[in-house]
């Protein structure tokens, strides 16, 4: 078995655990040949590992196994204005999921506080005065 070991994936055969990518391929018309849910007991807290199998040509022949992985790190391929290729929107969108996901976990969670009909929203971490004093501005106190 030959391994090609990208920063994001790593493909053994036709063989990935990246689940981004087997998303990818499954929209490009690889057939997904099969998944395989894989635990160690001897590693705790490892939690499970997932291979998914793919063809390595997509059902209509546009896309080889082989054209997806080189394009999946390709920066100068994906930021080429004229790329209209819908692999580069799914790997792009993939992209930027993630920072979406990145900016959601640095900000600081709000509460939502209700009086009557209103809401406000409070920093969970605000000072125990910020809730009281949000709901008497919302009764209008």
């Amino acid at each position: 078995m030959r391994e090609q070991t990208q920063t994001r994936t790593a493909i053994v055969a036709d063989k990935t655990t990246d689940m981004e990518l087997a998303a990818a391929l499954t929209t490009l018309g690889f057939e997904c040949r099969g998944m395989q849910r894989i635990k160690n007991p001897d590693i705790p807290g490892s939690g499970e590992v997932c291979y998914w199998t793919f063809d390595t040509v997509s059902a209509d022949g546009s896309y080889t196994l082989e054209q997806v992985l080189a394009a999946w790190q390709n920066d100068a391929w994906l930021t080429d204005p004229g790329n209209n290729d819908p692999l580069a929107a799914i790997i792009v969108a993939f992209r930027n999921r993630q920072r979406l996901l990145d900016w959601v976990k640095q900000s600081a969670p709000m509460v939502a506080v209700k009086a009557g009909s209103r809401w406000a929203f409070v920093p969970e971490n605000a000072p125990a005065g910020h809730v009281s004093r949000a709901k008497a501005f919302l009764q209008g106190h």
